[in-house]
């Protein structure tokens, strides 16, 4: 089934001709990287299944739970469960109210593994910094430059994802998501917004000058 794909092992059993099918690819609709696209996917895999007090069944939706909507039809009792943002950030407001921070701290933490490794610093080796780049610039700017100081974050990806979930944790879980600051404007929103006449926001018109590159 389709939906054992979505779980941890599912996920890093994938192989590009499953993906193949699902994702309706052909000679006459064809994707690039699909290979990589696939291997992205297994890697999810993996990093599910390494954090069961995230993900305690392997799924992605363990971190919000069970959700209540769910729990009208058929299902077995033993899978309900509270989720990881419930269980580690209670809350007692209605509807359940998840800061935005911590929907993107927690989904930063989950999938940093899966993104390829192309920085680290010396004293950490082992560990990824994902979308994380040098600027030359910033380096010739500081006198005195202590390790990383020269980096940019961008988690550009990682970014999307947590914006893009935002909307069904609302409309399907029901929650209210706490919007605020704690993430950076994505390039592409703020083209679109700016050739649309909208701010990032998209409720009301600027004409351009609050755009940074």
């Amino acid at each position: 089934m389709l939906a054992d794909l979505l779980a941890a092992k599912g996920l890093k059993a994938l192989i590009p001709q499953v993906l193949t099918k699902h994702l309706q690819v052909s000679d006459g609709n064809p994707m690039a990287g699909l290979d990589g696209r696939c291997n992205l996917l297994i890697q999810l895999g993996s990093a599910l299944e390494a954090r069961p007090d995230i993900c305690k069944t392997g799924r992605p939706g363990d971190m919000l739970g069970t959700p209540d909507f769910f729990r009208k039809f058929p299902v077995n009792l033993s899978t309900l469960h509270a989720g990881y943002f419930q269980s580690r950030f209670p809350s007692t407001s209605t509807p359940y109210t998840l800061p935005l921070t911590i929907l993107w701290s927690t989904l930063f933490d989950l999938l940093l593994p899966i993104w390829p490794s192309r920085t680290t610093l010396a004293s950490h080796p082992n560990f990824a910094l994902g979308d994380v780049w040098p600027c030359p610039s910033l380096a010739r700017s500081l006198k005195e430059r202590k390790e990383g100081e020269d980096l940019v974050p961008f988690h550009k990806l990682s970014q999307w994802l947590c914006y893009s979930l935002v909307e069904p944790i609302e409309s399907q879980a029901r929650w209210k998501v706490e919007r605020g600051r704690g993430q950076t404007g994505l390039p592409e929103v703020s083209w679109h917004c700016l050739k649309e006449g909208r701010s990032a926001g998209c409720s009301s018109s600027f004409d351009g000058s609050q755009l940074t590159a």
